[in-house]
């Protein structure tokens, strides 16, 4: 799959397709998000269960920082071998602190944007149905205190 940095037409109000700023390569799905000062942005690719983070100066580049997203204890006694869902959610919260990867399962994580470790591990949230493309079904307060989600 590959990321591509467009930018906005001021004249039609729309993305240039053929006005590349750049790209990334990475493996498909992937998700992408900016960190509240809008220099910092995250990818999360599902085949790799990483986490990447880029600065927008130096995009091109190497990642600065890569966070493996791992689960297995919890996993392994929802399916052996474990298994991370797929994601459909990636997300900073307003303070920069945490990001959000919410998932097509009923699990979604909170992880530390600067360690990248789990902070918390959501469960018992319902999936959207019938499963699909979607932009997530969850998502963090404004405030960065809670997320929000459907369970059952």
């Amino acid at each position: 799959m590959e990321l591509k940095l467009s930018k906005l037409s001021s004249c039609h109000n729309s993305f240039s397709a053929n006005i590349k700023q750049g790209c990334l390569n990475v493996p498909s799905p992937a998700y992408a998000s900016f960190d509240p000062t809008g220099i910092i942005f995250a990818v999360a690719t599902h085949p790799l269960s990483t986490l990447m983070l880029y600065d927008l100066r130096n995009f091109d580049k190497e990642p600065f920082s890569t966070f493996p997203i791992s689960d297995d204890p919890y996993l392994q006694s929802l399916s052996y071998p474990p298994r991370m869902p797929e994601f459909n959610k990636l997300e900073f919260s307003n303070d920069g602190k945490s990001i959000l990867v919410g998932t097509t399962s009923g699990v979604h994580y909170i992880l530390d944007a600067f360690a990248g470790g789990i902070k918390a591990r959501l469960i018992d949230h319902q999936p959207t149905n019938p499963p699909g493309l979607s932009s997530g079904d969850v998502c963090f307060t404004p405030d960065g205190r809670y997320v929000i989600g459907g369970i059952s």
